[in-house]
């Protein structure tokens, strides 16, 4: 028992996983990729176009975009 006023250390373990957008042209890779990313708990979401990547981005606030999209670098 705790006499009233103590404090126990307890620590807390909080595990904040990354939002993940794949984007590709290829719908197998999309699905393939999104299948390995979310059994590693990352939250997944697909687009297939520089169009819907745009409006995902728009959705998701993204903190860093790993690559430039062919015709969209401008």
């Amino acid at each position: 028992m705790i006499p009233h006023g103590n404090k126990i250390g307890l620590t807390r373990r909080v595990i904040i996983m990354a939002v993940v957008l794949v984007v590709d042209d290829d719908p197998l890779w999309g699905i393939t990729l999104t299948d390995i990313l979310s059994k590693e708990g990352y939250e997944t979401h697909v687009a297939s176009s520089s169009k819907q990547t745009l409006r995902a981005a728009k959705t998701l606030e993204p903190n860093s975009p790993d690559r430039a999209m062919d015709g969209q670098d401008e």
